[in-house]
């Protein structure tokens, strides 16, 4: 069998289905792409900050390890300035026992060159700028030699004063027992006394 067409040519013409979307304007382009800035943005802005968060967390990971660290060290520190307070007050003291001892040495000194033959110290006491002699002599011309020598002496004052002279005896002997205040120079008790 023969087909024959007879519609008219236009009918011949297949349609074709097109499927149309509807009008996009411009203002839905501009806010599809501001909602897309916008999220890349906030996702952006949210890595960098985890970012930031976690180094901070690490940061003061270290940081509270290494004040830990230096808490010890300040102890230490602490210790030692204690130690150091406590050794300097020791030398503090020890250089005014020095100095105190240099004193009485120069002291002693000055009363053995003062001390002359046929005499002898019986007790000696030193307080503040004071010196208490008690002493014993065979004669008042040995005990006057005794107080002219200390006169003369650059450590003490030419006050001296005589307390007391009286005869004792022991077993057969006499003797004359005295006692006397000698005064040491004020510039004495505050030098040092080093080198002499």
């Amino acid at each position: 069998m023969i087909k024959i067409n007879l519609l008219p040519p236009e009918e011949k013409i297949e349609r074709k289905i097109k499927i149309t979307l509807p009008p996009i304007g411009i203002y839905e382009i501009a806010g599809t792409l501001i909602l897309l800035v916008s999220l890349l943005w906030t996702f952006f802005s949210c890595s960098t900050t985890k970012a930031k968060i976690s180094d901070l967390r690490n940061k003061i990971k270290r940081d509270s390890t290494e004040l830990a660290s230096l808490k010890e060290v300040q102890k230490k520190v602490q210790m030692l300035e204690k130690t150091k307070n406590d050794f300097q007050r020791k030398v503090n003291i020890a250089k005014r026992l020095l100095s105190s001892i240099n004193t009485e040495v120069m002291i002693l000194d000055e009363l053995s060159k003062a001390l002359p033959d046929y005499v002898w110290l019986k007790s000696f006491t030193h307080t503040g700028n004071m010196v208490k002699i008690e002493g014993a002599s065979f004669s008042n011309l040995f005990i006057a030699d005794f107080i002219q020598n200390l006169k003369a002496s650059p450590v003490f004052s030419k006050e001296i004063i005589l307390e007391k002279i009286s005869v004792s005896k022991e077993g057969e002997s006499e003797y004359l027992a005295f006692s006397l205040r000698v005064p040491v120079k004020m510039g004495l008790l505050s030098q040092p006394t080093e080198g002499k």
